[in-house]
């Protein structure tokens, strides 16, 4: 929220000296650039809102126990590596690869309400079409430090990765990359 209010207020500054500049005659080319530039940060703004809102889009669904949450919010990428996943576990007479629910972190049942808290863009690229959030979940069950790294698929943000934290046992927090996880999994021989 902040990163947008700051960037929100950077825009309109940006469009002040714009306004200004063009008064006081400045080069067209220059006005061009800072045009681009004042899009370059609506664009930015634009994607921080939109994933922010995706993230609670994603939690609203999971809190109301939909179906299909990975192929509404996650990218083919995450999609195909869960689905091998998946398969190779149908073969397990033990636990597999998860143990719990990847998006909320918990093994039985999810509650009806998620909050999402503190979250901030440790990058943010509209053009690209990269983002990393790393935020808390907030349920009556627990709260979790999760990170959501993600892309741009079909025009739309979508999931690409899920980052979990955990204490190590002495006070430091460790993370766990889900989809660098999955990869040595399937990598693994039987």
């Amino acid at each position: 929220m902040l990163l947008c209010a700051v960037t929100m207020t950077s825009c309109n500054s940006r469009q002040k000296q714009l306004a200004e500049e063009l008064v006081n005659g400045v080069d067209s080319t220059e006005v061009k650039a800072m045009s681009d530039e004042n899009n370059a940060d609506s664009a930015q703004v634009k994607a921080g809102d939109d994933i922010l809102g995706l993230i609670n889009n994603i939690y609203a669904a999971i809190g109301r126990h939909e179906e299909n949450i990975d192929g509404r919010f996650a990218c083919h990428v995450w999609r195909d590596l869960v689905a091998a996943v998946e398969e190779k576990d149908s073969h397990m007479a033990e636990i597999g690869f998860f143990n719990e629910d990847y998006w909320t972190q918990m093994q039985d049942t999810n509650p009806d309400h998620f909050e999402i808290r503190d979250a901030k863009f440790l990058n943010l690229d509209a053009g690209k079409g990269t983002a990393v959030v790393d935020f808390v979940l907030h349920s009556t069950v627990q709260d979790v430090h999760t990170k959501f790294k993600f892309c741009r698929e079909d025009g739309d943000w979508r999931v690409h990765d899920i980052i979990w934290f955990f204490d190590d046992g002495t006070g430091k927090e460790e993370e766990i990359d889900l989809m660098e996880g999955m990869k040595s999994y399937l990598s693994e021989t039987e």
